[in-house]
């Protein structure tokens, strides 16, 4: 009687991973991001939770909500910033959980008159501050970086890439940061950082020119 064959377990075929496209892989961050999103909430306590102005990041600010209702405390902290620092902005209110948003700022600014009336002072006061940093950025050097890549040879004759790191003062980014901050106090305070008009009439040079104009203007018409 003939003996059955063994029958052979199968071999274990390996699996090679396949390999994602960009689409696959964006479509797989979006099932992870949203699991996560998923995660947080469920984790936090509260429902204070904001999305970050940079990126799509989730940002727990605290149970306590940004403020929206005028508060006069918190609107002379804002004049204050302004009147004492050159580089505060608005975008702070954004950032800065203690403080309202710039549209509820803006509605304090329109339903409360008087306080409008500090805020602008203090953004005098900032112009000020603001045109006293130019002077001091002016006079102290924007260092730079320029690299270049260049292909040099070893000992042995093999080409190598080498890359040369230069410190230089850059006068082209520093005027640039000047023209944007002379262009701004311009808009903000016209009349003291602005370009002023000509009176003519009080001018009796420019009169007199004017007027030497005309006549020679009407001489070459008459001929």
């Amino acid at each position: 009687m003939a003996t059955a064959k063994k029958r052979q377990a199968p071999q274990p075929v390996a699996v090679v991973p396949k390999k994602l496209t960009r689409k696959e892989k964006s479509v797989q961050n979006k099932v992870a991001y949203r699991k996560l999103q998923k995660e947080i909430f469920a984790k936090a306590k509260h429902k204070d939770i904001k999305r970050s102005p940079v990126g799509n990041a989730l940002v727990i600010h605290g149970a306590t909500p940004k403020p929206t209702i005028y508060d006069s405390e918190v609107g002379k902290k804002i004049c204050l910033m302004f009147a004492t620092d050159p580089n505060m902005s608005l975008l702070v209110l954004n950032n800065d959980p203690t403080l309202p948003t710039v549209w509820t700022f803006y509605e304090w600014l329109h339903d409360h008159p008087d306080f409008d009336k500090v805020y602008i002072r203090a953004r005098e006061m900032w112009c000020d501050l603001r045109a006293a940093h130019i002077v001091t950025m002016s006079a102290q050097p924007l260092l730079g970086e320029v690299k270049t890549k260049k292909t040099g040879t070893d000992f042995k004759g093999n080409a190598i890439d080498q890359e040369e790191v230069k410190t230089y003062d850059n006068v082209d980014r520093a005027r640039l940061y000047v023209e944007t901050q002379k262009w701004l106090l311009a808009k903000e305070r016209p009349k003291k950082y602005g370009v002023q008009p000509i009176d003519v009439d009080d001018n009796t040079g420019l009169q007199d020119l004017l007027a030497q104009f005309r006549q020679r203007s009407a001489e070459i018409e008459g001929q």
